[in-house]
């Protein structure tokens, strides 16, 4: 767990380099980016970011960290009936990718975690041990690995394409056309049949 720093402009400079870090793990994965590159983008120096996280593992496990409000959404999804739950799925994701805050968060995520295989265990433990049991909430056990599965492949395609690569075949698409079409196609994962 990283060190978190007071309050003030103290707490500020921890934010400014978790922003520096989130740029650099982006944009040159895991591999490319280091403490000194991340000081010098920051404007700091490394022994402070040594000081709030430790190490450069530490640092990028603070970068995937999702806001409370996002966790606070999805379980709030998650919770509403199995037969509405896909449409108010995606209606989450589509706000949080227009929420800043945390678009940038998984931006980071899926962009870093095809560079490495400690990115990608560090994504998974972030992602998939946390958000997929809330999601199959209420979904029967014999089903509920396959179905979670199915919801995994259409909420990051969902992701990459309209927000990553921003194609414009689905990303000028209304937000309220993509939570009715995408959400109906969740929701056949959800609770509709799995083969035709």
């Amino acid at each position: 767990m990283a060190r978190q720093g007071p309050r003030g402009p103290r707490g500020d400079v921890a934010e400014r380099i978790r922003d520096a870090a989130r740029t650099s793990f982006a944009t040159d994965g895991y591999a490319g980016t280091t403490m000194q590159g991340i000081a010098r983008s920051a404007g700091v120096d490394t022994k402070l970011i040594r000081y709030y996280f430790t190490d450069k593992e530490t640092l990028f496990a603070e970068c995937l960290v999702l806001p409370p409000e996002f966790i606070a959404r999805v379980r709030a999804a998650s919770a509403s009936p199995i037969e509405h739950r896909g449409e108010e799925l995606v209606r989450t994701l589509v706000w949080a990718w227009g929420t800043p805050e945390i678009a940038v968060v998984l931006r980071t995520s899926i962009l870093v975690a095809g560079h490495s295989s400690r990115a990608l265990a560090l994504v998974k433990t972030a992602f998939v041990a946390s958000l997929v049991p809330a999601i199959m909430e209420g979904i029967p056990a014999p089903e509920r690995q396959a179905r979670a599965g199915f919801v995994a492949t259409q909420m990051l395609g969902l992701g990459l394409a309209r927000y990553i690569l921003e194609a414009e075949q689905i990303a000028d698409v209304p937000d309220d056309d993509v939570v009715a079409v995408i959400g109906a196609t969740v929701q056949r994962y959800l609770s509709g049949p799995l083969r035709p």
